[in-house]
C-alpha cells in the first residue's frame, strides 16, 4: 500500500520529446547525483520514527535493483568529467528534507527548539525564498553543460520551489512530495515504465520567487485528474481558514466528455466545530462556488422529541 501511494503521488512536470519512460536495456551507465541521491530520510517527511534496517531504500539502491545490468555511478557532490564520461543518462535527485536528528533540541510538545541542523523544510524551518536549497540550480546547469546524454531531474520536497532553472536544463522533471519509505522504488518504477506518474501538484509552482501567491484553479485537459474540494467553514468557535481542503477525488474523464464527481462527507467534515445553527460553508471546486448549511429535521408524530440533523 505504501508503494502504491508513493506511485500515485508522483507528478510528471516535464518530459521533452517523450523521453520517459526509459528502456532499461538501453542503459549501460547511469550517473546519479544530487543531495537526495542516497538519503532515505529525505523521502520520509516530518515526524517519522526510526525505521527498521532494510525497510526503506534510497534512490541509489532502487536504481541499482532496477538496472542490474547497468553501471550506476553515485558520486558525492558535483559529478566529475570521469563520472560523466560514457554515461547514457544522468539523474539528479534534488529538493530538500524535513528530517531532524535526535541530537537536535525539542520542546515539550515535540516541536523543534532552536535551529534545524539538517532540515530545509517542515515545522520551525521557515524560508524567505522558494529557490531550491543550496547550490542545486548551479548543479543542474553545470551537469547540463558537461553531460552528453539526457538529464532527468527528480525533486523530492515538501514545499513549493521555483523550478524554472531545472526546467530549462533538464530533459524531464519528476516531482515527488515526500513519497515515503518505498519512494525510491516508486520513482524507479516511473522512470522505467512500471507505472505512469499521473499525480497533480497540490499547488501551482511559481516561476519566480516574487510571483507568489499564485492561483491554484487552472483548468486541466481531459485525462485522469485529482479534483480537490475546498471549503470555508464559518460560524464555529475559531476564526475560519480562508480555504481548507475538505476532500479530493481521483477521476478519469474521457476526451470531450463530462464526468460527474460526487463527495459524500460527514457533517463534522463539512461544517465548523461548534457552529450549530450558525454554520455555513462555502464550497469551491476550481472556479465553481456553492454555499451549504445544515439541514434541520422537523419533528413528526413518530418523532415527538425535537432534534437537528446535519448533512
Amino acid at each position: 500500500m505504501s508503494r502504491r501511494l508513493a506511485r500515485q503521488a508522483l507528478v510528471l512536470l516535464h518530459n521533452a520529446g517523450g523521453l520517459l519512460p526509459l528502456e532499461p536495456r538501453s542503459l549501460a551507465k547511469v550517473v546519479l547525483a544530487g543531495p537526495n541521491a542516497r538519503e532515505v530520510t529525505a523521502l520520509l517527511g516530518d515526524y517519522v520514527p526510526p525505521l527498521p534496517p532494510g525497510s526503506a531504500a534510497g534512490l541509489d539502491l532502487a536504481l541499482r535493483q532496477a538496472l542490474p545490468d547497468a553501471e550506476v555511478v553515485c558520486p558525492p557532490g558535483v559529478p566529475t568529467a570521469a563520472d560523466l564520461s560514457g554515461a547514457d543518462l544522468v539523474i539528479l535527485a534534488l529538493g530538500g528534507t524535513s528530517h531532524r536528528t535526535y541530537a537536535e533540541e525539542f520542546a515539550a510538545n515535540g516541536a523543534i527548539a532552536g535551529q534545524a541542523t539538517m532540515a530545509t523544510a517542515g515545522e520551525g524551518v521557515d524560508l524567505a525564498g522558494l529557490a531550491l536549497p543550496g547550490d542545486q540550480d548551479d548543479l543542474v546547469a553545470d551537469v547540463r553543460a558537461r553531460a552528453g546524454c539526457p538529464v532527468v531531474a527528480v525533486v523530492v520536497a515538501g514545499r513549493p520551489h521555483v523550478l524554472t532553472g531545472v526546467l530549462a536544463h533538464a530533459d524531464a522533471l519528476l516531482w515527488a512530495g515526500y513519497p515515503g519509505p518505498h519512494g525510491g522504488h516508486a520513482i524507479a518504477d516511473a522512470l522505467f515504465g512500471g507505472y505512469e506518474p499521473v499525480g497533480r501538484l497540490p499547488f501551482t509552482a511559481p516561476a519566480h520567487p516574487g510571483a507568489v501567491p499564485v492561483r491554484h484553479n487552472d483548468r486541466h485537459p481531459a485525462a485522469e485528474v485529482v479534483v480537490p474540494l475546498f471549503g470555508r467553514r464559518t460560524g464555529g468557535r475559531v476564526l475560519p481558514r480562508l480555504r481548507e481542503l475538505l476532500a479530493f477525488r481521483r477521476v478519469t474523464v474521457p476526451a470531450g466528455a463530462r464526468t460527474p464527481v460526487v463527495w459524500d462527507l460527514p457533517a463534522a467534515r463539512c461544517f465548523a466545530e461548534g457552529a450549530a445553527g450558525r454554520a455555513r460553508t462555502d464550497l469551491y471546486v476550481a472556479d465553481l462556488h456553492a454555499t451549504i448549511r445544515p439541514a434541520v429535521h422537523s419533528p413528526g408524530p413518530a418523532d415527538p422529541l425535537p432534534r437537528s440533523e446535519e448533512s
